[in-house]
């Protein structure tokens, strides 16, 4: 069920969804969960983890996604090295992860908390393609919440609008 409610002010109308009871939960083991066998590595001089992901998986680079690590959700993107597609950070929003400068980075936390350090394996799920990936430490399985990605009409909008700030 949703309960729509409508919200009035002086300059707007807005119609919000408690889409709530819409969203879908999904293990990391379902058979429509593609998993990735990635690999923590040491990136740059200051010799920060990073994850690498192999050569033979696509995924465009530079395209901020969502990434979903321990029930957090946050945002990121995959940057070409070499022959490989690396994740340097996480962060809150993702206008910090196109720009990560003025942000703190949620993935050096995150493996250093699950005792992942360079060499280790790490698991990336493929949750929506091009839209949200999940985190996680090989041999533990995660539950996702699954929401529709945006409508790629309002998603191309806002990318527009944020270039334009």
């Amino acid at each position: 069920m949703i309960n729509t409610y409508l919200h009035f002010s002086v300059w707007n109308i807005q119609i919000l969804e408690d889409t709530s009871d819409c969203m879908t939960r999904i293990s990391s083991d379902h058979d429509t969960i593609d998993s990735v066998r990635a690999t923590v590595v040491s990136h740059g001089t200051r010799r920060k983890l990073a994850i690498e992901l192999p050569s033979d998986v696509s995924i465009p680079a530079g395209e901020v996604f969502q990434i979903s690590m321990s029930g957090n959700l946050y945002h990121g993107r995959f940057d070409s090295f070499a022959d490989s597609l690396r994740l340097l950070g996480v962060y809150q929003t993702p206008d910090v992860a196109r720009d990560p400068a003025e942000g703190d980075d949620h993935l050096s936390s995150w493996l250093t908390d699950e005792g992942l350090t360079a060499g280790r394996s790490v698991h990336v799920d493929i949750i929506e393609p091009e839209y949200k990936y999940g985190l996680r430490p090989p041999g533990e399985q995660v539950v996702y919440t699954d929401p529709d990605p945006p409508d790629s009409s309002l998603q191309s909008i806002a990318e527009q609008f944020s270039d334009n700030i």
